[in-house]
């Protein structure tokens, strides 16, 4: 395996090189989120670690959601004893479970390394190929925009699978042994070893492990954010308002919002203003993005609908035949 760190901004910095991006601050979320993806495909041999995480809850729960971080799953217990697999199905964003009593759960989970900031570390030998994914998945969404070239995305595309192959290659596993003592170097990537006195491999919530101490996440559920467009071109939120009730919404499109923070393409077929509604407990604030990340939330007319808990926007210009890409940002 191939030795030393590479941080987060060394990546910036070569995505830039790749893409002649000159202000890539805007994107600085989008491919955090991105190198972990990378990485779920790439699998174990980077800077893996192991981690802990406690969902804790004062009602049953039938679903946890993996965190963001999320590389490959290790297992969940409950009271101190690991959960057979028989007990709960895997998906793609989380673990649907079979029995509807369990409260307290306890996921183990690898993940990557982060800085201080909470951005990601990726391996040398990891490099190239999450450099790769990032330049394929910032051109993609220029395809469905049509200001794309299919085939210049087929060979970024091409590009990161050799390069994933590539960096598979170059994973190496260590003897126990030899994990013992490269682990010790602060410069090498590692694993966080079951053989370490400072950690416990075990499904109890103790907080005594001071390498992945617990976390409580709320057992609150992914808001979803439907969309729409006005049929009569005369209509502002002031006509919208009323209309807006759960009735109406269940007629309507929707995405969660993970979705649209990552961007969604939607595709108008009229002329008129477009409008965005998510159920919200309170006024929370949202911002609104475009493509290149600029936000457009000030040309939007937004009101919170308290008796059914919704956040409304409607645009204050009108939209006609076209397919736009938006983002949905929670403040």
């Amino acid at each position: 395996m191939i030795s030393g760190i590479v941080p987060f901004y060394e990546i910036v910095e070569a995505v830039k090189d790749e893409t002649s991006i000159s202000n890539i601050r805007p994107y600085y979320d989008k491919i955090r989120r991105l190198i972990f993806r990378a990485e779920r495909e790439i699998g174990y041999g980077g800077s893996v670690i192991l981690k802990k995480l406690t969902y804790k809850s004062d009602t049953p729960r039938k679903y946890i959601k993996f965190p963001e971080d999320f590389i490959e799953f290790e297992g969940i217990g409950i009271d101190c004893c690991r959960v057979c697999p028989t007990k709960y199905t895997i998906t793609s964003e989380g673990i649907r479970l079979k029995s509807d009593e369990i409260k307290n759960i306890v996921l183990l989970y690898w993940s990557i390394g982060v800085d201080e900031e909470g951005y990601p570390m990726v391996t040398r030998n990891h490099e190239e190929a999450v450099i790769a994914y990032i330049v394929w998945k910032l051109y993609s969404p220029k395809i469905f925009l049509g200001i794309g070239n299919m085939n210049a995305a087929f060979e970024y595309k091409r590009n990161f699978e050799n390069l994933l192959l590539e960096s598979r290659g170059d994973d190496a596993f260590p003897t126990l042994e030899e994990w013992n003592e490269i682990g010790q170097l602060s410069y090498t990537d590692r694993r966080i070893l079951i053989e370490l006195p400072a950690f416990s491999y075990s499904y109890c919530d103790d907080i005594e492990d001071v390498v992945t101490p617990p976390i409580v996440v709320p057992p609150t559920p992914e808001p979803d954010v439907y969309y729409w467009q006005v049929d009569n071109i005369n209509d502002t939120i002031t006509q919208v308002l009323p209309l807006v009730n759960p009735t109406f919404l269940a007629t309507k499109p929707k995405k969660v919002l993970s979705d649209f923070e990552d961007g969604v393409s939607v595709t108008y077929t009229e002329i008129g203003r477009i409008c965005f509604a998510i159920y919200e407990n309170d006024d929370t604030n949202y911002i609104i993005k475009d493509i290149l990340g600029n936000n457009v939330t000030s040309g939007f007319d937004s009101a919170y609908i308290s008796a059914d808990k919704i956040k409304l926007f409607v645009s204050k210009n009108f939209y006609t035949f076209s397919t736009i890409n938006f983002k949905i940002e929670k403040q």
